[in-house]
């Protein structure tokens, strides 16, 4: 993860004298003292987005200049400031950004690369058939910075030989990104054509803010490009592009020029083409366009999924962890049984891509066995089966940290959340004690939220209601990461194994079956086994919990003995650890986890929220359907552009397995039965589906939760607001703690 940043300034002078602009004397003309004073603002703008963007990535920093002047009888020149700072996730070594090609093109890459569309892999692929492990060592353990600012050189290459036009014909260089599947903001130049491409990927999973000064009061062109659904464009004049800004974060002196800041519209990838439009600007002003390139909707994909399934004897994703196969039961019909396997292994793949491709902490000099990844923990269901699934991935000599956060001081930090968290934790601890799972409790206190609310506040810009402090606020104490760790007590032990008790979670027939052979290939396949199949005795599990030297990179090797022996293949529900004491022992810990994985996306897309039940109950499925497509389509907005502002401060990356690509085109496919039954309980007819994908891990205290939002499971909500927890409406705007 990188943070970017572009500025460009327009100065009324030709190139030379624009370099030397900011030493204009004092008899220059009033244009010039105009532009000196622009590039004194500029620096300032500069050195604000520097500080801001080596929070969101503190390995690397850089800043690339460059002028571009003009190619008509107009004396106009374009000063661009390109800054990227570096959070090294990926490849084995730091790639300095920005990156400028043989070409000159400059590249601000922030994302992942986790797919390219021109290699989609064909649904028997997703299912492990004709798998190919080089592929997939390639994506997940070399740059795909470098990777993309390679592919993009060769299509401005293709586009500049005539291949295709700018006008009329797909752009080459457009098609490059439409087909990047991951979280992404980028800005690349194409040096040749004047070109200033620019997009966060179709959810806005990263942050992309923009700012335009301007001499007029023109209408925002990028907000009327952005409503059209096919390729469109239109013409800017130079009072449109005194300086047009675009970063990760908002950067001001106060909030008035915070909220000044928009979130680039998701819905496709936009082009500022500085090149003079010469038809236009011979008897004129000169002037640029504007070009809007929407993205294709995303096309469901389950049945030919469920079909490459039922040619194999195994249920497995694309690493070859087995998986339990779902079978159909009185309250499982075979429709929701189809939905239930298929969601399973998307999800799956999803957590893998984005739990694989994190560098061991041996790349940057430690052996010490600490996480790479770690969960936003609420202990709901969406959180769980994450962390479930992260068990499979990650190398089985680290530990994974579950963050759970609480503001509700009062009651000793023993929020709803909380509670849940502590219950999910010991079941998780229960099921697979080989791994160490770390609980890592952060409380915060009235007094702490108040201290850092102007912080928050900035970082959540140009969002600003309560609604929006609220869950900022939630997640930047989650991804700073600081907390107290916790023993799981014999209360909670014995609580965890009445939760799981093999009665219980045979509820679904027979996916208990299943779950006995799940336990040998549940974990990731490597070049040796690191994951004993079945629950370890209890010398084991005291050896298991010390700290040994750290792995290599996570391969994708699939045969291993200890996975593929029958006698390993069954479930030991072993008695609760006695640890002699009631009392939980606490100690200080700091994640170091430079990822971290997010649920957002679940109740979206699986009808989570209370208001799909009531929507389906008066409109249908029709209407259902209708209102969870628009849910994902504003998410840009309403969420993630926020979340990812409040998380990267912290200098650690959100990833979001629910919103892979492969995972929403998997759920958009399902019926409607398959998401939500009115006729259940709230807790057992919404987000049916997952419900099954949990039951069929093994877990049992989310299975039957239902949805509860950050803001009122954490208790910031009441804290934050000295009313009740809902006294406060989400949509009023945000005041400060010290006035409410």
């Amino acid at each position: 993860m990188c943070g970017i940043a572009f500025v460009l300034t327009a100065l009324l002078e030709s190139p030379p004298t624009c370099a030397n602009a900011s030493r204009a004397s004092p008899s220059s003309n009033q244009k010039s003292r105009r532009d000196v004073q622009t590039q004194c603002e500029s620096s300032h703008v500069d050195h604000d987005l520097e500080s801001r963007l080596r929070e969101r990535g503190p390995d690397q920093y850089h800043c690339h200049l460059r002028h571009m002047g003009s190619s008509s009888k107009h004396n106009r020149c374009f000063t661009l400031a390109m800054h990227s700072a570096v959070l090294h996730l990926r490849g084995p070594q730091i790639i300095r950004q920005p990156v400028v090609d043989d070409d000159d093109n400059v590249l601000c890459w922030n994302g992942e690369v986790f797919g390219m569309g021109g290699r989609e892999r064909s649904a028997a692929r997703e299912c492990n058939i004709n798998d190919d492990d080089t592929s997939d060592d390639e994506l997940m353990h070399l740059s795909d910075t470098m990777m993309l600012s390679e592919r993009l050189q060769l299509a401005a290459r293709q586009q500049v030989a005539g291949a295709t036009s700018t006008t009329g014909v797909t752009d080459p260089v457009v098609e490059v990104l439409r087909q990047v599947h991951g979280p992404f903001a980028i800005v690349w130049l194409h040096a040749t054509t004047k070109r200033v491409y620019f997009a966060h990927d179709r959810f806005g999973r990263r942050s992309l803010l923009y700012k335009r000064w301007a001499r007029d009061q023109r209408e925002d062109m990028i907000v009327e490009l952005a409503k059209t659904t096919t390729t469109a464009s239109t013409t800017c004049s130079e009072t449109d592009l005194t300086r047009f800004v675009l970063t990760n974060v908002a950067i001001g002196h106060d909030n008035s020029d915070l909220m000044q800041y928009r979130e680039l519209p998701a819905s496709g990838i936009y082009v500022l083409d500085l090149h003079e439009d010469q038809a236009l600007t011979a008897t004129t002003t000169p002037s640029y366009r504007m070009e809007f390139h929407p993205y294709a909707p995303i096309a469901p994909m389950l049945a030919l999924a469920v079909s490459a399934m039922k040619t194999s004897t195994d249920v497995s994703d694309r690493f070859g962890c087995q998986l339990p196969r779902i079978a159909t039961t009185p309250d499982i019909t075979k429709t929701l049984e189809a939905a239930a396997q298929a969601l399973l292994v998307a999800l799956s793949n999803a957590v893998g891509l984005r739990v694989r491709s994190v560098p061991s902490r041996a790349f940057r000099g430690s052996n010490d066995a600490t996480a790479r990844a770690a969960v936003f923990f609420s202990g709901g269901l969406d959180s769980v089966v994450l962390a479930a699934l992260t068990h499979l991935h990650a190398p089985a000599t680290e530990p994974v940290d579950l963050l759970t956060v609480c503001f509700d001081e009062k009651s000793s930090f023993a929020s709803p959340d909380r509670r849940a968290a502590e219950l999910a934790h010991a079941e998780l601890c229960k099921l697979f004690p080989q791994r160490q799972w770390n609980l890592v409790k952060i409380n915060v206190s009235r007094e702490e939220l108040a201290s850092k609310q102007c912080e928050i506040q900035t970082l959540m810009a140009p969002c600003d209601t309560h609604m929006d402090f609220n869950i900022g606020a939630a997640f930047w104490f989650l991804s700073r990461g600081r907390g107290v760790l916790t023993e799981v007590t014999p209360a909670e032990e014995q609580s965890a194994s009445k939760t799981i008790n093999v009665r219980r979670i045979d509820s679904c027939g027979h996916i208990h079956n299943t779950l006995r052979s799940t336990r040998v290939n549940t974990d990731l396949p490597l070049d040796r086994c690191v994951n004993p199949a079945t629950t370890a005795p209890q010398q084991e599990q005291d050896d298991t919990s010390k700290s040994v030297p750290e792995r290599s990179p996570v391969s994708s090797h699939k045969h291993c003995s200890e996975h593929t022996d029958p006698r390993t293949m069954s479930i030991s529900m072993s008695a609760p650890i006695q640890t002699g004491s009631t009392s939980s022992v606490s100690s200080h810990y700091q994640t170091s986890a430079r990822v971290v994985l997010v649920g957002i996306g679940a109740d979206e897309q699986l009808a989570g929220y209370g208001r799909h039940r009531t929507t389906l109950v008066h409109g249908g499925a029709q209407a259902l359907r209708a209102e969870l497509k628009k849910d994902l389509s504003r998410l840009w907005t309403r969420n993630l552009g926020r979340d990812d502002r409040c998380i990267a401060a912290h200098g650690r990356e959100a990833r979001f397995p629910y919103l892979d690509e492969s995972v929403v085109a998997t759920i958009a496919s399902f019926p409607i039965s398959c998401l939500c039954d009115a006729d259940l309980p709230r807790g057992v007819g919404d987000k049916r589906v997952l419900r099954v994908v949990a039951q069929a891990l093994g877990l049992k205290s989310c299975a039957e939760l239902a949805k509860r939002a950050i803001q009122f499971g954490s208790r910031i909500a009441k804290v934050s607001h000295t009313g009740s927890n809902r006294q406060t409406q989400g949509d009023s705007k945000f005041i400060s703690m010290r006035e409410s």
